[in-house]
């Protein structure tokens, strides 16, 4: 049996999910999750947020805010309760029967929760509906259906609303639109023109627009690259509530960029967008107090809290930690719930730590057929180690293992 490997810690350097991906740094644990990397033969993984897909900040997310705001708006204060304690099916059910029962307002909801799979399945034809039926004057009606075609790839239609949405009102719009140009999708790409809209924006205090046009001006895209008013509208973005703002000033004091390095203020910052809600900055924190002496504790704390916000990655941690007793006592029933949980959202990494701990069968029954499973499901969304792990099995005259192969060469 090969030896585990060393921890190590590489992070792609990252302006989170909202910003272009442009630099690549080697980084310490202050962070990445602790993690061990994972042999072939031995299991036990904890992930780290998927950092390869990075844009610029957007307005797409349906939050709770907007929930609770919406059950006022349709005069339903009293199940405020479902946000709270999340239950987003019932909300959706609340809201498809006063939707059908022709309340406007209800049907923009409605819309908003189709497109992003709250409480229902993603069903993009039924959003489409919904907020057409809705009141097609309204800029976040607008709005979303700029979203939608967005999320379609179809630009042209998506230029057309964020436009009739900003027309109408709305600053967000503003913001997407600045986006649209700056990558070129359904016109011609013009950073010069991305930035008119992103400063058009910042005027009206839109906080997404204030952070890409930091982003901006800290690698000089369409302006005259500046750090110290990078720094500047970051933070100003930040002070009104910008929690991926916070997030970025995090890395600045990192990494250094322009600056010099401060590991307290990354540290600082960090915690100030995890307040503000940002999962991506609890697991980072998570993993650092992990690896701190005496602080295991707090890093099992937020992971529980990025879990409890639905983050995948976040309850695969959760899995880990109570596999080892880090931060919590050893419980392998727990470590298997959180592991299958995260397998659910397809979080590969869970998938791949359930596979070990059933071939292995040190912790729990053996079950070949349940490990490969699970390595299928990984394989089947793109993970090459299972691919390989599911041909050595393959070799050893495994029918359960072969019959996997050739499913996966047929999806």
């Amino acid at each position: 049996m090969e030896k585990r490997s060393k921890s190590v810690f590489i992070l792609t350097a990252v302006f989170t999910m909202f910003i272009i991906p442009i630099f690549n740094y080697i980084i310490e644990p202050v962070f990445d999750p602790y993690r061990e990397l994972l042999d072939d033969k031995l299991h036990g993984k904890e992930e780290k947020e998927n950092v390869n897909t990075i844009k610029f900040e957007t307005h797409s997310k349906l939050t709770d805010k907007e929930l609770l705001h919406a059950l006022k708006e349709v005069k339903q204060d009293q199940y405020s309760y479902l946000v709270t304690q999340k239950k987003y099916e019932e909300l959706f059910n609340l809201f498809y029967q006063l939707a059908n029962n022709g309340d406007k307002e209800s049907m923009y909801y409605l819309g908003r929760l189709y497109m992003e799979a709250k409480g229902t399945y993603k069903d993009l034809a039924k959003s489409e509906f919904w907020l057409k039926r809705s009141n097609n004057k309204d800029h976040r009606v607008l709005l979303a259906l700029g979203n939608l075609y967005k999320s379609k790839k179809d630009y042209i239609l998506s230029i057309k609303y964020y436009t009739q949405a900003m027309e109408t009102g709305s600053k967000k719009a503003i913001n997407e639109l600045g986006i649209l140009y700056y990558y070129g999708y359904g016109v011609q790409k013009n950073t010069k023109k991305a930035i008119y809209f992103f400063k058009k924006g910042e005027d009206l205090n839109d906080i997404a627009s204030i952070n890409n046009l930091g982003y901006c001006y800290l690698k000089g895209i369409g302006i005259k690259k500046d750090v110290n008013k990078a720094i500047y509208y970051l933070k100003k973005a930040g002070n009104l509530g910008s929690s991926y703002s916070l997030f970025n000033l995090a890395c600045l004091y990192k990494f250094g960029l322009g600056i010099n390095k401060d590991y307290k203020l990354a540290i600082y910052y960090l915690k100030k967008s995890a307040d503000l809600g940002n999962t991506k900055a609890m697991i980072y924190l998570g993993g650092y107090y992990l690896k701190t002496q005496n602080q295991k504790r707090n890093g099992f704390q937020y992971f529980l809290r990025a879990a409890n916000l639905g983050n995948k990655n976040a309850i695969n941690n959760l899995g880990y930690c109570y596999e080892f007793g880090l931060g919590t006592k050893k419980d392998i029933k727990k470590a298997i719930f959180h592991y299958k949980l995260a397998a659910k959202l397809e979080s590969i990494t869970a998938m791949i730590n359930l596979g070990f701990l059933y071939q292995k069968g040190q912790k729990i029954k053996k079950d070949l057929k349940i490990s490969i499973f699970y390595f299928q499901k990984a394989a089947k969304l793109g993970d090459t180690r299972s691919i390989n792990i599911l041909k050595r099995l393959a070799k050893d005259d495994i029918p359960e293992a072969l019959q996997s192969l050739k499913e996966i060469d047929q999806s």
